[in-house]
């Protein structure tokens, strides 16, 4: 679906300057009211995943074509046992050196069983292509301004991104500054999935590394990179 002109995925530069014109009197919920978002089987589940095989690490190779920016994609998570977990409704904004972008705009439904969620300010989510992890930036006043899902197997399909939630979160709050969260989770969790210990080792040692780069706000964590692609959201609702 193309409901901006112009808009080219540009891997070249961190922090994209977006020059899209949007074309006039189209609103982006009439239009993607009209996408098909019936979900198909859960290729996650066909990895089998808690089913005997462990998850792998997302592979550069065989990561399939991206929808064309604008056009609205589902975000599904789940556990290591194969369980759902949160669901996000969201359109695809393309990519930039760091990986692909996503975003909600206010108003958009998140889900897990038991627990909906409607965003209450504008965000966007960085899928990188190392599948380890998916950084999100909260547009202000929102008072969680960043939050990191570190993840496994996070990866692309045809109708948006899957990945496994891996518990441990990095996080900057403006009332607690910035922290590694759930860690009592991931201690749970570690436990009764038997998480492998190699895979524990790496993604505590990434919690620290993305702690330490959050604080730093080197990019793509600094305020100008999400930034950008926060403006480009907004030009798509416009």
């Amino acid at each position: 679906m193309d409901l901006v002109d112009g808009i080219e995925p540009d891997d070249a530069v961190a922090s994209p300057q977006p020059r899209e014109r949007v074309r006039r009197g189209r609103v982006l919920e009439k239009v993607l009211d009209r996408v098909d978002l019936t979900r198909p089987d859960d290729q996650a589940r066909d990895r089998q995943i808690g089913h005997g095989l462990q998850p792998r690490l997302a592979s550069v190779t065989d990561i399939p074509p991206r929808p064309e920016p604008g056009a609205r994609i589902l975000f599904r998570w789940r556990k290591w046992d194969g369980s759902p977990h949160w669901e996000h409704d969201c359109v695809y904004l393309g990519s930039d050196r760091w990986g692909d972008w996503v975003g909600q705009p206010e108003g958009w439904r998140s889900q897990r069983p038991g627990r909906e969620l409607i965003a209450d300010h504008p965000n966007v989510t960085l899928v990188p292509a190392s599948g380890d992890f998916a950084f999100t930036r909260n547009q202000p006043p929102d008072h969680t301004y960043t939050y990191i899902d570190l993840a496994w197997d996070l990866r692309w399909v045809a109708d948006g991104p899957v990945g496994v939630d891996m518990d441990l979160d990095v996080v900057h709050r403006t009332d607690r500054g910035i922290y590694i969260d759930d860690r009592d989770e991931w201690e749970e969790h570690r436990v009764r999935y038997g998480y492998p210990l190699d895979i524990v080792t790496r993604l505590e040692d990434l919690a620290v590394d993305l702690e330490r780069r959050v604080t730093a706000a080197q990019p793509p964590f600094d305020d100008a990179t999400a930034g950008a692609w926060l403006e480009r959201l907004a030009a798509l609702a416009r």
